[in-house]
């Protein structure tokens, strides 16, 4: 073999440092052959793929999970477990099951002239007294119809009450309008006992600002009938502030003139 010169030991040490290239070592025999190096950016191209198709494999946008629905009304519901006393402490504070906002609905759904406030507060205690019995049915339901009950109950109480009492909203409203805080209590008793077609055209064209021909396509009815149910709304609630006037007509009843009775000719 020959010698080896100075030159090629310089040049066998630089290929071994650190800063080269290692050279290429032979396969070893019965060794499987080494796995393809792939780039970066390629592992995260399938990394986000995989994400993708694993959150909606149709490459739609990702839908609200259902279950989050059920533990929300299952929440709710724990709210309403144990003592009256213990139920009422949980859904006054902050209204967490949202009384206030059925109480509004159904006094605008039912057309009534109520204190929402105090309706809010009997419901709140019906809820906490008939938590127990509330059983299996659905709690919006259930919750709604407690509304309900504690509206018909102060219906009932301010029907029998001889007066309006000294705070009570009628005596709030009336006094800086000029009116009679007991008229005006009686004339809502009595615009409670109209029809609800009469009381939803008197709310419409005189609490809301409704159109006549709007609401007439809203309630299907002509233009005519809906001037005539508020009118038989209003006539009830100025009867009832005021007994001197002429009773309103009955709900369907029709005005007429009677015809002047005719001279016998001679």
């Amino acid at each position: 073999m020959p010698p080896r010169t100075r030159a090629s030991r310089r040049t066998a040490s630089s290929a071994r440092s650190p800063g080269c290239a290692p050279e290429p070592r032979a396969p070893i025999p019965g060794a499987p052959p080494p796995a393809p190096q792939r780039a970066a950016h390629e592992f995260e191209g399938a990394e986000a793929l995989q994400a993708a198709l694993a959150r909606d494999p149709a490459g739609h946008a990702p839908r609200e999970d259902p279950p989050r629905a059920l533990e929300t009304v299952d929440r709710r519901a724990e709210l309403l477990s144990g003592s009256p006393r213990e139920v009422l402490a949980r859904i006054v504070p902050g209204d967490p099951l949202g009384i206030r906002e059925l109480v509004g609905g159904h006094l605008r759904s039912e057309c009534l002239f109520l204190d929402a406030d105090r309706v809010h507060l009997r419901a709140l205690a019906r809820i906490a007294r008939h938590a127990l019995r509330r059983g299996t049915s659905h709690l919006d339901g259930w919750l709604g119809a407690e509304v309900a009950g504690a509206a018909a109950e102060i219906l009932r109480e301010e029907a029998e009450a001889p007066q309006a009492e000294p705070r009570s909203a009628f005596v709030e409203f009336a006094r800086p309008l000029g009116l009679d805080p007991e008229a005006l209590r009686r004339g809502c008793a009595a615009f409670h006992h109209l029809p609800h077609p009469d009381r939803a055209a008197f709310f419409a064209l005189l609490v809301l600002g409704v159109g006549l021909e709007a609401h007439a396509r809203a309630t299907q009815a002509t233009p005519s009938e809906v001037g005539r149910r508020a009118r038989r709304a209003l006539g009830a609630l100025l009867h009832a502030s005021h007994p001197a006037l002429p009773p309103a007509p009955a709900s369907g009843a029709v005005s007429r003139a009677r015809p002047e009775p005719r001279e016998e000719s001679r």
